[in-house]
This record gives C-alpha cells, sequence and structure tokens, in this order.
C-alpha cells in the first residue's frame, strides 16, 4: 500500500503494533536459540513482575512498514501483558494471562531477525482456559536483542471474545442476542452436517441467509480461497448459491435484488432464487445511478452494459470518466444500510460484531476494505473487535480538471469512527487514476500523517493536492501532511507539502519505496517548486522552506545511505527520523546516484545563495 510510515491503520491504540513484517522467512545462518530463549525469559520476569517501564526498554521505537510505533499505544500494550488493563483502553483487566515461554516457536528471517511465536493462557477461574499467541519480531541492534514489530492481531480479538465471556457469564442468551440471531444459531448448527463453516448471517426482510463454507477459512486472508469455498443458503436451508466461489458479498450489496460473486479474480451475479444473472467471467463490475442502465461490465478492455432487466448487451463503447460520475454516491454514515430488520452478522457467540464484505467496485478503488467489521446492532452488552460505528467517503475532489490531459486523478477523504476502547476515529486519503485512453482505473493510499500523533489528523495549515503525469507511467503527487520534523537547536515542522511517486505495474498503481521525507529528491532534479508551498515552522506558516530545512533535506540524502556524520546533532536527528538510519558508512559517494548528486548541488548553491547558518550541514 505505501512504503512509508503512516498512521490510516489505526484500529485500536495496541492493534496498531500489531502489523507483522511480511517477509518470507529462511532457515540459515541461525543464532543460538539459547540466546533468545534468556532474552524472552528476562522480558517475562519483567511481565510476571509488572515492570512496564523496564518492559518499554526491550521495544526499539523506530518507524517500521507503514505504521508508527507511539509510546502511548506501546504503555498500552505492555499493561495488557501486565493484567493491569483490558485491550479496551480504559477498562480494567478482568481475565488474567500469562506467557508460555518454554513453548516459543521461532522463525529465522532473511534479514537475520526472528520471528518468535509466544503462546498465551488467557484465564478466568470461572471459565476453562484459551490458548492464543503474540509473535515478536526481534533484532540484533547494538550487541543486543530488541523487539521491533508484534503481529497480535489474532491475540486481540481472542482476547476480546474471552473477556466477553468474562462479562456475559452472568446473563442469558436473551440479555445478548436478539430472537432472530438465537434462531439463526440453530439453523446454523443443522447446517453444519453439509458444510465445514457457517460464517455469516444475513438478516433481510426479517429471513436469514446462510453464507457457508467448504473447506478451511480464513477471515485474516481473503486470498486463501485455494483452501476454501463459500457458498449461499436460503431462509429455507436450501443452497442456492453453490460452494464453490471464492468470495460472496452482501445481498443487494453491489445491485438491489443481486448477490455478486467472485472466482478466480472474476466477479458475477446471482438472484435470490439461485440463477445466475451475469456469468462469473467479468474483470470489473459498476454499478450505476442516474443511467439507462444497471451496471457496466469490464472484461479485458472490453466492456457491456448490464441492463435492467439482466440482460448483457453487445460490447459497447464506454467513457471511463463518465462512467466514474455515475458511481453511486459513497457518503455513507451508516455501512451497507444497517437496521435491525437487515444486517449481516457474524455465527459466534463471541465474536460480535456484523459484517460488510465490500461491494467490488469499492474495494477495486480501494475506498474500503474488503471485509468491513461494523458494530452489530443485533447484540447487546457486549464488547466488539475491529468494529465501527460509522465509515464516510466523501465526494471526490478532481485534480485534473483538463480535459486533453489522459489522466484524471480523484482524491477521496475518508474518515472511519471506531467504538469502544478504540480511537474515535481516523483519516485516510485515497487517489483514484482515470487512464482515459485505456478506458482503467487506478487506485493507491495518499500518506497524510508522518506524525506521531494519534488518530491520523490531517493537516489544519499546510492542506490540499496536486497531481502531475510526469510520464505515461510514473506520477507525482504532492499533498498536505502533518509531520514531526525535529532539527537541531529545537527548530521544528509540523504540517509540510509532502511529495509521493506513483507508478503503473501490472495493472496496479504502486508507490515508488522510499524512507526519505523529502522523497522528490531520490526521483526528480529539483527546481524552485519543490521549495516553496506550506510549511507549518515554528510554529508560523511559512511559503518558502528556511535553511535549516535544507540542511535536513541534503542530509536525509546521505543518512538514506547510513553515512556517519561528523556533527551529532545530525546523528541523532536521523536517528529519530523514519528513516531506518544506521551509522555505518564513511563515505557513501559511490552510492549517489546522479539524481541525488543532482540535488545534493542545487541544494550547496541555494544554501549559498542565503544567510549563512551557524549548523554545519555535515
Amino acid at each position: 500500500m505505501k512504503t512509508k510510515p503512516i498512521i490510516i491503520g489505526v484500529i485500536t491504540g495496541i492493534v496498531i503494533l500489531g502489523l507483522a513484517f511480511f517477509v518470507k522467512a529462511k532457515y540459515f545462518d541461525k543464532p543460538p536459540v539459547a540466546k533468545y530463549d534468556q532474552f524472552m525469559q528476562d522480558f517475562n520476569r519483567h511481565v510476571v513482575n509488572k515492570n512496564t517501564d523496564s518492559l518499554a526498554t526491550y521495544f526499539d521505537l523506530v518507524w517500521q512498514l507503514d505504521m508508527v510505533w507511539q509510546p502511548e499505544m506501546l504503555n498500552h500494550f505492555l499493561k495488557v501483558l501486565t493484567n493491569q488493563s483490558s485491550v479496551n483502553m480504559g477498562n480494567a483487566a478482568v481475565l488474567k494471562l500469562t506467557l508460555n515461554i518454554k513453548g516459543c516457536t521461532y522463525t529465522y528471517l532473511e534479514n537475520g531477525d526472528a520471528k518468535i511465536k509466544v503462546p498465551v493462557k488467557l484465564m478466568d477461574r470461572t471459565l476453562p482456559a484459551q490458548w492464543t499467541a503474540i509473535t515478536f519480531t526481534v533484532h540484533k541492534k547494538a550487541n543486543k536483542y530488541v523487539i521491533t514489530n508484534v503481529d497480535n492481531l489474532r491475540f486481540i480479538e481472542d482476547y476480546l471474545a474471552y473477556e466477553n465471556k468474562v462479562n456475559t457469564k452472568s446473563l442469558t442468551d436473551k440479555d445478548i442476542y436478539s430472537p432472530i440471531t438465537l434462531q439463526a444459531f440453530k439453523s446454523a448448527e443443522k447446517l453444519k452436517t453439509k458444510y465445514d463453516s457457517v460464517l455469516w448471517f444475513s438478516h433481510i426482510n426479517k429471513q436469514t441467509y446462510f453464507y457457508v463454507v467448504k473447506g478451511k477459512w480464513d477471515y485474516y486472508d481473503v486470498d486463501s480461497a485455494k483452501t476454501y469455498k463459500m457458498g449461499l443458503v436460503n431462509p429455507q436451508l436450501q443452497e442456492i448459491i453453490p460452494a464453490e466461489y471464492d468470495l460472496i458479498y452482501n445481498i443487494n450489496g453491489s445491485i438491489n435484488g443481486l448477490v455478486e460473486v467472485e472466482k478466480d479474480r472474476k466477479r458475477g451475479f446471482y438472484d435470490l432464487n439461485g440463477k445466475i444473472v451475469v456469468p462469473v467471467e467479468y474483470d470489473q463490475i459498476f454499478p450505476l445511478v442516474n443511467s439507462e442502465h444497471l451496471g457496466a461490465l469490464r472484461k479485458g478492455n472490453s466492456y457491456y452494459w448490464l441492463e435492467k432487466n439482466y440482460s448483457v448487451s453487445e460490447e459497447t463503447t464506454v467513457n471511463i470518466k463518465e462512467l466514474m460520475a455515475q458511481l453511486p454516491r459513497v457518503n455513507w454514515t451508516n455501512l451497507s444500510h444497517l437496521s435491525k430488520t437487515d444486517v449481516m452478522e457474524m455465527n459466534s457467540r463471541d465474536n460480535h460484531s456484523s459484517v460488510l464484505i465490500s461491494p467490488s467496485y469499492l474495494t477495486d478503488l480501494n475506498l474500503v476494505s474488503a471485509i468491513k467489521y461494523l458494530k452489530n446492532p443485533l447484540r447487546r452488552n457486549v464488547e466488539f473487535f475491529d468494529a465501527s460505528s460509522a465509515y464516510k467517503v466523501t465526494e471526490a475532489e478532481d485534480l485534473a480538471r483538463a480535459d486533453t490531459g489522459r489522466f484524471q486523478a480523484l482524491v477521496y477523504s475518508i474518515r472511519d469512527y471506531f467504538i469502544g476502547g478504540r480511537s474515535e476515529f481516523y483519516d485516510v486519503k485515497n487517489v483514484v487514476l482515470v487512464d482515459k485512453k485505456e478506458n482503467r482505473t487506478f487506485s493507491s493510499d495518499i500518506l497524510a500523517d508522518y506524525s506521531n500523533s494519534d488518530g491520523g489528523e490531517a493537516p489544519a495549515k499546510c492542506d490540499g493536492y496536486s497531481f502531475k503525469a510526469l510520464n505515461d507511467t510514473l506520477f507525482e503527487l504532492r499533498a498536505g501532511a502533518t509531520v514531526d520534523l525535529s532539527l537541531p537547536d529545537e527548530h521544528f515542522v509540523k504540517e509540510m507539502l509532502v511529495y509521493q511517486y506513483l507508478y503503473l505495474h501490472n495493472n496496479k498503481l504502486v508507490q515508488k519505496p522510499t524512507n526519505r521525507l523529502f522523497a522528490f529528491t531520490k526521483f526528480v532534479k529539483m527546481d524552485e517548486s519543490y521549495i516553496r508551498g506550506c510549511y507549518l515552522y515554528n510554529g508560523k506558516t511559512v511559503s518558502e522552506l528556511p535553511p535549516v530545512v535544507l540542511r535536513y533535506m541534503k542530509n536525509e540524502i546521505y543518512a538514506d545511505y547510513n553515512y556517519i556524520f561528523k556533527d551529532k546533532q545530525w546523528k541523532s536527528v536521523f536517528e529519530g527520523s523514519i528513516l531506518d538510519y544506521k551509522a555505518e558508512n564513511a563515505n557513501v559517494d559511490d552510492r549517489l546516484t546522479d539524481i541525488d548528486r543532482y540535488n545534493l548541488n542545487w541544494i550547496n548553491q541555494r544554501l549559498n545563495g542565503q544567510a549563512a547558518t551557524k549548523l554545519a550541514a555535515r
């Protein structure tokens, strides 16, 4: 999605810590297991003694992947581990957990790090114990081991499910579940003789439909379709969609009266009588409003109309720009129009969220995740995991209004409101690139928060976007962003215009990887436009970068190659920056690219034309 730190994935304070490295593990050059055993034993000793301050020293608080490690989030996570807090912030722990250090398993990564899976036992004196696990990524740094990442998403869900058991053990079923849910539980038991799992109940007009699975389902990995096949059963417990699909979407989710299905990345429609209305052979489906057609269907580079009588037209000519304007207006205050008579909920007595299987056009445009968990109005007196109370997408802002250009860029603003112990909301921006020549759309997230602040705050002073196609495959997007740029002598920048570079690869819009805050120094040759704009510098809004920030920009190029700075101030600055900086190389001249050299020379010339500063550049 992104290669720079971003806050948009906030689910709870501690779930932010729970994104693991996506690195293929290999067993080679194994460090001694005994050292890791001792590391985890020492770690667990502090857990048992509730020494959260000591535990915090085991973590390397650096920028990792797309997320920010925030001290307050780490502190909350440690309070959970030491039984001083529930995973829901502000709630006391009602259960007890212990780490089984002797049961740890180790996987060694290509970069020499280790992933340590630690079994965790959840306990309450009135309930059977339950096992879950947390996986730590451990890195050797300066002759000591540190934890650089945590995979605890399943732990959080298991914890909340067990906590719900503890909290509701004195309640009756009627205190928790609606009558239609209780009846669905009974019907689902009957279906287990034919299917391996019954995942969800969809209540439509007071009638319940059942999403069933043959095989092993993993809802953390929607792409695990090779291990399962999904089908749909009607209220009379008759199979109306055979269990042979990778995903079955919400009933009425894309087009009223129809059910979108997907198999091998192809989409189509069934009706509720079990008839295939649209063959499952299309790459994209666009429902339309204010149109004489129900929708548009794309197969490769060809388009077809889905007519209102459910017939499919012959191949037709479609203007993708006009098509985008006819998509349903996405501005929901309640996803999937939830009500007590129309809701899709999980078949679980412990995980109480409702479910949205997002219409494929929304996931294709990157506006909603494939599976979204929401507050369930049919459950009472329970906590929800990873649930939203509201989700809003604004109208698109057009960044390329000229009709003569090949590309049009549309920016959507998305706000997700969380419930329970989660942050109140988080914001995310998304860009959709409309290729008018090829009649295609591509999308990518926009990084708008490089700061350590919680909640994905949008910039207040330096907002706004601009878009430029550098060529037919490389694009420059400038966006306002919040930052935490600390500079020598207590100078700082809190907001600025940040550049991101996107390119088309395998029919996807992908961000070029860099950890530089001033990304343009890596990808383009600078001119005056790159230092002008909007910057919240030392609490004041300025339109041009001051010399100390230019020096940061220059030194950031060197820091990207782990240059050993002679000035300790700059070494300190970059050790706390988004760069995974390590002072390793006394000379990096042979690593500089032609663009690096051009920009270093340009910055030096610009600095020489400004007032001197007492700060040394290198």
